[in-house]
Formats: C-alpha cells, structure tokens, sequence
C-alpha cells in the first residue's frame, strides 16, 4: 500500500467560515477524532507526546516523505505550541524525520508569521484561494474585517521572497470567485480564458497549481445550497482537462490517480475527489494524524481508523 502523503490536523479555530466549508458538512454529533488529546497542561502530556511520536514514525516505516500542517475547520499557525511540539518530536526522529513539509493554509496571518513556519521546516506553502480576487476571496470565506490587512499578490510576492518556500496555489474552483473564467462560450470559441488564469497563476509566482473541484455530501444546508449554485460544471472541467492536455506535459501520475502536467514551469494537476471517495483504494491519497493522536485514512468517517 502506498500513501501519497500524511496530514496533521492541528486542533484549533478557524478565523475564516468558508461558504464551501468541507468540514461542516460532515462534523456532526460528538465524532472521536474531533476531541483534542493535547492538552499541554495535562499531567498525562509525556505520554500523549510519545503516542504522537509513535504515530510519525509508523507513517515514515511506511515510507510516506511527506507532511502536511492542516486542520478541521481549523488554521495550524493558530496553535503555536502544537507546532513547536511537533519540531521538537519530529527532530527527536532523527534520520527518519519529515523533512518535506508543507502548510495548507489560507493565508491569515501569514505575512506575519513567514519566518516561524519556515523555523518550523516548511518547504511548501499551500495557499488555498476561493478567487484569485482579493476582496471576492475574503467575502467567500468569510474573513473577519480585522484579518483583512493583507492582499493575494502581496502575499504571493512575500512567499517567494522569503527564499525557502515553494508556492502551491490551491484554487477552490466555484462561479462566484472565479467568474471571469466561466464562461463556457470562452473556451467554446477557443478564447484562452484557461491560459489567462494559468498566466495569473505564474505572475504570482506559483511553483505548482492544483485545480480543486468543490466537496459536497448532497445534504441540505448552508454549505451545500451556496455549492451547488456556485460549483462549475462538468462542461467547464472537461475543456480544463482538455487544455492542460493540449498545452501541459505529463509529468507523473499521482498514487490517487491525477495526472500531473507541466505548464510554463509549474505542475499542474486537476483534483476532482478531494475527500478521497472515489472507488476501492488499494493505495491511499492520504493518511491523518487527527487531533486525538489517532491515525486515519479518511477525514469524516471514525471506522477509517488505523492505530
């Protein structure tokens, strides 16, 4: 079994409340891996610490190289001391620590703290964007007026600047933030809305862009209503596919399946099935260190536990 990558889902709050929120549609009831388990105060700390320890190195004996900060319904750099102590732990692996790290995030906070996640290990920012408009991100995922001290190209500029870190744009693909690429006439009539938003992409500095295709469980609610009157159609995602087809150069496939793509300089790659649901999975996209110091394979369902 091959595991593209491991995810950490830091225990904390989220400033943001995404209309497309994932998490929501699935964090119902009192689910056990939503129970944090570090509690830095507890007299039990030690032996959760050494659990936490444990867990790493299974992932790195079953040869997974890389690790994402992330979280559910959470921002990792809102919790500091849960980093630090996964330095300190990771450090203490030795020659089998995790050396490709990565941060998803969605940019809060972040101009400020660039040099922290760097201490931290991180070689790749994950920056997920709902638009690649400023002011249409912050309104979709619903920013806090005092967090909106920052804008994408600046941050983008800041990122690259830093000098240690490879930008990964992670667009989340809905109507709303991405309209001036949506009109299906455009690429009909072959005028190169797609080549326009891959351009914007590389004139932020982008290393690697991955197009994703909105989750949704089908249930009534918020997040559901604002999906399915914003997501993109199938029509849109074939002539996507299509022109990176006839414009990228494979690269490799991925153990989920997606191929990767070269496209002026940066890989590219469509991901239609973020939460991993598609068909019977002999190799998996992912694996979750969840904030109770248990490991998953899937992010909302508890029989996916592993140890």
């Amino acid at each position: 079994m091959k595991i593209q990558s491991a995810s950490l889902d830091v225990p904390g709050g989220c400033p943001n409340n995404c209309k497309f929120c994932v998490t929501e549609l699935w964090k119902k009831g009192d689910l056990p891996m939503l129970k944090n388990a570090f509690d830095f105060k507890s007299e039990d700390f030690e032996l959760t610490k050494t659990a936490f320890r444990e867990r790493l190195l299974y992932l790195r004996q079953h040869d997974v190289d890389t690790l994402v900060f992330t979280g559910s319904a959470s921002e990792a750099l809102f919790n500091k001391k849960y980093l630090e102590m996964f330095k300190e732990v990771n450090n203490s692996l030795g020659n089998d620590k995790f050396i490709n790290i990565e941060l998803q995030t969605s940019g809060v906070m972040l101009i400020e703290n660039l040099i922290f996640v760097e201490m931290l290990g991180v070689k790749t920012i994950s920056l997920s964007l709902a638009s690649l408009d400023t002011d249409i991100n912050f309104e979709i995922m619903q920013t806090p007026e005092k967090l909106r001290n920052w804008n994408i190209t600046d941050l983008c500029y800041s990122i690259k600047e830093a000098g240690g870190f490879n930008l990964r744009l992670s667009l989340n693909i809905n109507v709303t933030g991405f309209h001036e690429y949506s009109d299906l006439r455009q690429a009909i009539a072959k005028v190169p809305s797609y080549s326009k938003l891959v351009n914007r992409c590389q004139e932020l500095g982008a290393d690697q862009i991955t197009f994703r295709k909105l989750y949704s469980t089908g249930e009534d609610g918020d997040v559901t209503n604002w999906i399915n009157s914003n997501k993109m159609d199938d029509a849109w995602w074939a002539f996507l596919n299509e022109y990176i087809t006839d414009n990228g150069r494979p690269l490799n496939r991925l153990p989920f399946g997606s191929m990767k793509y070269s496209i002026l300089g940066m890989s590219t790659v469509i991901d239609e099935d973020c939460m991993a649901k598609e068909g019977a999975k002999e190799d998996l996209k992912y694996m979750i260190l969840r904030r109770n110091c248990r490991l998953y394979s899937e992010w909302d369902d508890p029989a996916s536990l592993v140890f």
